[in-house]
């Protein structure tokens, strides 16, 4: 993550701390989009590749953010989510 700064929402911030337990430390987040209350509290995460970055846009109950990660590629993100997923996360390709 660059800068000191940066908020993160609690979706993302479970994302970004799996990410750092796996040495992908370069992490841009992104702006805080409100959206309207879900009524699972699974938290969404869909994958895009984009030029020169992976761009994770997470969804919780109130809020989405994208994270875009700089240093890995998007089987490697995919696997890794795949692997640390539990019931409440949803993996969206």
């Amino acid at each position: 993550m660059k800068g000191k700064k940066t908020t993160l929402t609690d979706a993302s911030r479970k994302i970004y701390e799996i990410l750092l337990k796996n040495n992908i430390n370069k992490v841009a987040c992104g702006i805080i989009i409100q959206v309207k209350g879900r009524k699972d509290h699974k938290i969404s995460i869909k994958i895009k590749q984009e030029n020169g970055c992976t761009n994770l846009s997470v969804t919780g109950k109130y809020y989405k953010q994208e994270l875009r990660i700089y240093d890995e590629e998007i089987e490697k993100i995919s696997q890794l989510l795949k692997k640390e997923n539990d019931e409440n996360l949803r993996i969206l390709e």
